[in-house]
């Protein structure tokens, strides 16, 4: 449970969104409290991790799937109408995020104390959640006079892309940290979604910081290493261990009888959702139309379903069905569109909906390949189609294979690639892939520089480090953990003072 607390004035707070909640960087809190004392440090409880005395917990990780959150229901809280015409546009990718709840573990998150419908993924059920949702971090962000949010990742799950909706709706200043292949160990900085691929916000704080002695320098490693991550050795090796994301059979068995009590419940659900599977399998093999590629395709691999890829970066799209009756409208005369399924779709056991196939299979000039052939479709391809990104894309770069990009992406300035954005049309982003493939094309030597500048730009505009996953001292590298609290804690300062203009100095004293 959240601890109780009382507002203490009108003073400026700052809301870290899961970020310094990993034990290892813990640290971050401590700084920004020793360096913004009068700044209030609000966030959220996580399992097995104590809060920091620093900061201020209004809601506990347990809470925030269900939206278990006591207040809603001792202050009879609500949407206020003005808000929620402010926030309509992102109602429906919100409610399609509510998707990812019907995935959650019962036994690890809590149900409301508080008279509340049985969550059933239903849509008054997502409806009801979400207003829910909205009204309490409403209030979270005007009772506790919150001035900026900070988030660790992108807002991906339900209850952080609600908080980030409300915070743009009440003009709250965002400022969120991504971490995303191929570059991983780096931290792109954005405020707005819609930045996405825009390097400049990033290379503008980092450069005025640098300028002032305040940031820990990169290890002497990373241009080496960044430059290794953009080749197709490191591609191919991210989809290998996409396919092998398979849990082992013991490690199955643990957590289905642990606790003993919920085991008859698991077996239940774990049967329900391989049946489901199989029988979204049986039908895909049913429609796949391909032994043999066309002649002229584009090729398309899937999302896995219901990622934030699809859910965030694909927002303009309801549906893959969508998306793929999109591209197959626009295609260039003489062209076929190959879709195959994710290799990752199977071992996470997400069935696609009973007529996905079907209706892909209808749909003039689509083309469905099996996910289990071994015939190099991405080889003879006129381009490659993606959504936001995949390793398949970085593959497909390396082997000079245009790559159109829909979605939100942080692919541009990357060789061969053509982002699909408002000033342009996936029309015309065809038909210029379609005139760039060529056998020169393939043998392109200035390629390899080509993708060690777009690994350089990166580094310029990115912070070395992690913030989603625990990180580990490593030895070559005695600066390691402490590059990443110093280096993101001195950002959220310069950010957050440069927003509010609290003072004019930036940096620790």
């Amino acid at each position: 449970m959240a601890k109780e607390f009382s507002p203490k004035g009108k003073g400026e707070s700052i809301f870290l969104s899961k970020l310094g909640t990993e034990r290892e960087l813990s640290p971050i809190v401590t700084r920004l409290a020793q360096i913004l004392p009068d700044v209030r440090l609000l966030g959220i409880g996580v399992n097995g991790v104590p809060t920091s005395p620093h900061l201020e917990e209004v809601a506990h990780e347990r809470q925030l799937t269900l939206g278990a959150f006591p207040e809603w229901w001792n202050r009879q809280l609500f949407v206020d109408p003005e808000l929620y015409i402010k926030i309509q546009f992102r109602e429906s990718r919100l409610l399609r995020m509510a998707e990812l709840l019907t995935r959650h573990d019962a036994f690890e998150t809590d149900r409301p104390l508080f008279p509340a419908e049985e969550f059933d993924s239903s849509f008054d059920n997502r409806a009801l959640l979400l207003l829910r949702h909205v009204a309490f971090w409403d209030w979270v962000l005007r009772e506790y006079h919150v001035t900026a949010v900070v988030a660790q990742n992108i807002p991906h799950n339900f209850w952080d892309g609600v908080l980030h909706a409300v915070a743009e709706a009440r003009e709250i200043p965002f400022l969120y940290f991504h971490e995303v292949r191929p570059f991983l160990s780096s931290l792109y900085i954005y405020e707005r979604l819609e930045e996405m691929g825009d390097l400049s916000r990033g290379k503008e704080l980092i450069r005025s910081l640098h300028d002032k002695g305040l940031l820990t320098p990169d290890s002497q490693q990373r241009s080496e290493f960044m430059r290794r991550q953009t080749g197709i050795n490191q591609a191919r090796s991210s989809q290998d261990i996409g396919r092998r994301q398979v849990r082992s059979l013991v490690e199955r068995a643990r957590t289905l009888v642990y606790p003993p009590r919920h085991f008859p419940y698991k077996i239940r659900r774990s049967l329900r959702r391989r049946y489901r599977d199989y029988r979204s399998r049986s039908k895909e093999h049913k429609v796949v139309n391909v032994n043999n590629p066309p002649s002229r395709y584009f090729l398309l691999e899937l999302q896995v379903q219901g990622n934030a890829t699809n859910l965030v970066k694909g927002f303009m799209f309801g549906d893959p069905r969508e998306m793929i009756a999109y591209i197959a409208a626009s295609l260039p005369e003489g062209c076929d569109l190959l879709v195959r399924e994710s290799s990752r779709q199977g071992s996470r056991k997400q069935p696609r909906r009973e007529y996905f196939w079907r209706q892909l299979s209808s749909i003039p000039g689509v083309k469905v390949a099996s996910d289990n052939d071994s015939i190099d479709f991405l080889g003879d391809a006129l381009g490659l189609i993606e959504l936001g990104y995949s390793s398949l894309s970085l593959e497909a770069i390396n082997l000079g294979i245009p790559v159109i990009m829909l979605g939100l992406t942080h692919m541009h300035g990357a060789p061969n690639t053509y982002p699909v954005t408002d000033h342009s049309s996936l029309s015309d982003a065809l038909c210029k892939a379609l005139e760039s493939k060529s056998p020169e094309g393939r043998q392109n030597q200035n390629l390899q520089s080509a993708l060690h500048d777009w690994a350089d730009q990166t580094r310029a505009s990115t912070l070395e480090g992690s913030l989603t996953s625990h990180p580990a001292d490593r030895v070559d590298d005695p600066q390691f953990r402490e590059r990443i609290i110093n280096n993101v804690t001195q950002v959220v300062v310069a950010w957050y003072r440069s927003k509010t203009r609290s003072q004019s100095t930036f940096g620790a004293s």
